[in-house]
């Protein structure tokens, strides 16, 4: 009995589920026998505490001796940790003691992974995340120039990128996946020669000073309740030269009852003013660090306004006297020596994630604010309105060139804009990629720092990196899989390709168009691939991938706009509706039998998980909110309904000797019972 490889990926926008096996019903017809039941004793053997708050994805390993489940409640290509959400971590557990045998986490580190997808079989992890760059622009042509890089930079991550103010120096945080090692280096932007390599432990904040000769670390512990260790570094050399613990908050002189109850203290913002350093902790709190003199300031809270749930994104002008927030109808600025508390009301902000949308100029006397169809020029001192500048869409604020006189900004399409602040008029326009996050304007050549989506696909067994892949357009990825053909399958938001690619090499197979966006449903095999599209009246498409042949099951009697439960198992598809279990023949599209089952709207909306076992005779299914149903397909019986106590079945599976079947619920246990 070929053993069953099964992966559901399922995200915010999609599931996938995967499997492979033999062809055992080419012509096999189940019998048309009157609905009965066959009692057959199923017996509950185990119970893993798996999950500390749901079991939404699982799979077996090839030889059944053990099973790969997934954190959280989440599933394999649905893990969302920017902003310190979820973090993806696969874990292994022993079947026969129901110990934890082995775990991997992204290596990168859980605010980089959006997405992954774990294939059994290869023992192969993919995490999405993203990828930090650098580019040089020649303004007079409009387009990219050679920027030289270090050679140390070569087969290392890199988690992010700094420019220094006056556009000469270089740092880029990387991660030697073959030494497990992080540092971070700095590197003559002009020349691409090698400053300094300072050693890492991989989650710092970096901050660069104006003049690039200072660069400053800032070591992240957990709960920082007692501070966090901050070291400065002199960039020639690579030597330290300043280092102390700076707490982030102090409780005795502030007596602030929102500050003493919240729980999530951390550094939130640091920066360089001359030769001061500035940090901003979450609590909104300010402190400044005097380098020449090694004295720190006394901690200074932020207006209250800044703590509402209304503004985010804190910005800190260049010489550390303004502190700036906007809302989605009010700035506010807060001037930390004279204590000049200004709100500024009617003014709309575009929130873009990972966007800049506040830029203050150089000398900190003027602000720009980016909102959906206008940017906003004003006078730091008091809020007064000085130039309003058209723009089209809704983008980020990079920064002000260093005279003052040029703004930069970065719609959603990635095209780079300049502007005449006094007049308002376009100077230059650049089509670039990514998301970019900081820029430098000097002369005729801009810098810009961004950053593009990529999956990096690791050999567990090993640890070792295998691939990194970017979309050609870089746009992020509305979902991801790990199919048994080996390859990296994927779909870029809003595009309706998918793109297949070499797990090994990164390199691209081939591309199907599948003509629907997003939002779909895909089980595959070897051979084939099944879609089913969320929302619309799309029907079940089936490619062929050898003969690249392509099929549309129109007859289904699909929900409008609504998730359907998928299994593929050889020639056999299960779909799982609202009233019904259909099962089809792949090949042909042709109805075999339709099992009854009233499995509401509600349970039919969070992806109807169902499961075929290894040799094409059993199908399991959820058939209530605490049941799930198992089915003999040749007799057309039921064998009987399998109660899960005080739990909501969310997953399936059967192992590959089909002689158990693991059901993962909310409540973040596994249970295994043992089939007749």
């Amino acid at each position: 009995m070929k053993a069953l490889h099964k992966l559901v990926l399922g995200l915010a926008t999609g599931v996938i589920a995967i499997g492979t096996g033999v062809t055992l019903y080419t012509q096999h017809r189940f019998g048309t026998d009157p609905l009965t039941q066959v009692f057959r004793p199923v017996r509950r053997v185990t119970t893993l505490p798996a999950q500390p708050e749901s079991i939404r994805d699982f799979q077996f390993s090839s030889d059944g001796q053990s099973m790969f489940t997934l954190d959280g409640n989440l599933s394999f290509t649905d893990v969302t940790t920017r902003e310190g959400d979820e973090i993806a971590i696969v874990r292994q557990w022993d079947m026969a003691t129901g110990e934890p045998l082995a775990v991997f986490a992204n290596p990168i580190g859980g605010e980089e992974g959006l997405r992954v997808s774990f294939d059994a079989t290869t023992q192969r992890v993919a995490f999405e995340g993203q990828e930090s760059m650098v580019a040089r622009w020649d303004l007079s042509a409009s387009e990219p120039s050679p920027l030289a890089f270090p050679e140390e930079l070569q087969n290392h991550v890199v988690k992010q990128h700094l420019i220094s103010g006056n556009g000469q120096v270089g740092a880029a945080q990387q991660y030697d996946p073959e030494r497990d090692e992080w540092s971070v280096l700095l590197w003559e932007l002009e020349t691409g020669s090698t400053l300094s390599q300072i050693p890492l432990e991989g989650d710092e904040r970096l901050a660069l000073s104006q003049d690039g000769a200072w660069l400053a670390v800032a070591t992240l512990p957990p709960g920082a309740e007692n501070g966090v260790a901050v070291s400065v570094w002199e960039v020639t050399t690579g030597s330290q030269r300043h280092e102390r613990q700076i707490p982030l908050v102090d409780d005795t002189s502030q007596p602030s009852p929102w500050i003493r109850e919240r729980t999530d203290l951390t550094l939130s913002q640091m920066g360089f003013a001359g030769e001061t350093l500035w940090i901003l902790s979450s609590w909104n709190t300010q402190q400044q660090w005097d380098l020449a003199t090694n004295t720190l300031t006394d901690p200074v809270e932020l207006p209250s306004e800044f703590s509402s749930t209304g503004l985010s994104r804190v910005s800190m002008s260049p010489d550390g006297r303004w502190v700036a927030a906007s809302g989605k109808e009010t700035l506010q600025l807060y001037n930390l020596t004279t204590g000049i508390n200004l709100a500024i009301p009617n003014v709309s902000v575009y929130f873009p994630l990972e966007h800049a949308y506040l830029a203050f100029s150089p000398d900190g006397q003027r602000i720009a604010l980016r909102g959906n169809d206008e940017i906003q020029i004003r006078e730091t001192a008091s809020g007064r309105l000085l130039t309003t500048i058209e723009a089209e869409l809704p983008g980020s604020l990079l920064s002000f060139s260093a005279d003052g006189q040029t703004l930069v900004g970065s719609d959603r399409n990635g095209l780079l804009s300049l502007w005449q602040i006094d007049t308002g008029e376009v100077k230059g326009q650049m089509q670039g990629s990514g998301v970019t996050r900081q820029s430098w304007l000097g002369g005729n050549t801009l810098l810009t720092v961004g950053i593009q989506p990529v999956i990096r696909i690791w050999d567990k067994t090993s640890g070792r990196l295998l691939s990194q892949v970017v979309d050609p357009e870089q746009r992020w990825f509305s979902w991801m899989g790990l199919i048994p053909s080996g390859a990296l399958l994927t779909q870029a938001y809003g595009s309706t390709t998918l793109q297949f690619w070499d797990a090994t090499t990164a390199a691209p197979i081939m591309t199907q168009e599948v003509g629907v966006r997003d939002n779909m449903t895909i089980v595959a095999n070897q051979r084939r691939l099944v879609i089913h599209p969320h929302y619309g009246d799309h029907p079940i498409k089936v490619w062929d991938l050898e003969t690249q042949e392509k099929r549309s099951i129109s007859d289904a009697d699909l929900p409008t706009d609504s998730r359907v439960g998928l299994a593929l198992r050889d020639d056999l598809l299960a779909i799982a509706i609202d009233h019904s279990i259909q099962l089809r023949s792949v090949a042909t599209g042709e109805l075999i039998t339709s099992i009854p089952n009233s499995l509401g709207s509600r349970l039919l909306w969070q992806g109807a998980p169902i499961a075929l076992s290894a040799d094409g005779t059993l199908l399991a299914f959820i058939s209530g909110f605490n049941q799930v149903t198992l089915w003999d397909l040749p007799s057309q019986r039921r064998i009987r309904k399998i109660p899960i106590p005080m739990n909501v079945a969310a997953s399936l599976a059967f192992s590959p000797d089909d002689r158990l079947l693991a059901v993962g619920g909310r409540s973040g246990q596994l249970h295994f019972f043992e089939l007749p």
